[in-house]
């Protein structure tokens, strides 16, 4: 990422590139922060991108972290899962192989093609 950018700068650089004034053709209202927004702290000019119950994990290139939270079942889970599903599904328990399927599947929710784990 690059330098942080003041928003005034940016506003009154459009503006000027449109051919126009500022405050005399398009005046600048500053309205607050939205819901959600939050202004960087001074001593810290870097954005916080990962919340506290994330863990980063480097990768093979020094500047890519790959971030894992912690709900999220690791591939031994999965395995016992799943040989669980089908050990209850070859002995004919199918009540309790729909039962367990269910339970593995309902805290999963997939947006915009990524795969949500709700706890």
């Amino acid at each position: 990422m690059g330098e942080p950018i003041k928003i005034m700068d940016l506003a009154r650089d459009l503006i000027e590139l449109s051919g126009y004034q500022v405050g005399r053709d398009i005046d600048i209202t500053i309205t607050g922060l939205r819901p959600g927004e939050k202004l960087p702290s001074r001593c810290c000019a870097r954005e916080e991108l990962f919340s506290e119950d994330e863990a980063l994990a480097p990768t093979e290139h020094e500047k890519i972290l790959v971030v894992s939270n912690g709900a999220e079942p690791s591939l031994g889970q999965w395995k016992d899962e799943v040989e669980g599903l089908l050990s209850l599904a070859r002995a004919g328990e199918t009540e309790k192989a729909r039962e367990r399927l269910q339970a593995i599947v309902c805290p999963l929710k997939i947006e915009n093609r990524e795969l949500r784990i709700e706890n």
